[in-house]
């Protein structure tokens, strides 16, 4: 699963084909969100702005026992990351 983990406004202004948003905010209050009825072994890629916040939620991902979670850093990062694959 493909999550931006920036404000809906950043998302909104332009994403990665077939991301979710999962604001940080929204994960360090606990709202997972689309996460939030992933099965705990789903693989999940994080990216926002610069890697920052993505790196800010990873641990807290991991921390809700999520076994598969990367940090993918920047939105331009990511999108090279996932043509790749």
């Amino acid at each position: 699963m493909l999550v931006d983990v920036r404000t809906r406004a950043e998302y909104e202004t332009g994403h990665i084909a077939g991301a979710v948003n999962v604001p940080v905010e929204s994960i360090m209050a606990g709202d997972f969100g689309a996460l939030a009825s992933a099965p705990r072994d789903t693989p999940v890629w994080l990216y926002c702005r610069s890697g920052a916040r993505a790196g800010y939620a990873l641990p807290l991902l991991q921390a809700e026992g999520f076994s598969d979670v990367a940090n993918l850093g920047s939105l331009q990062d990511a999108a090279s990351a996932v043509s790749v694959r």
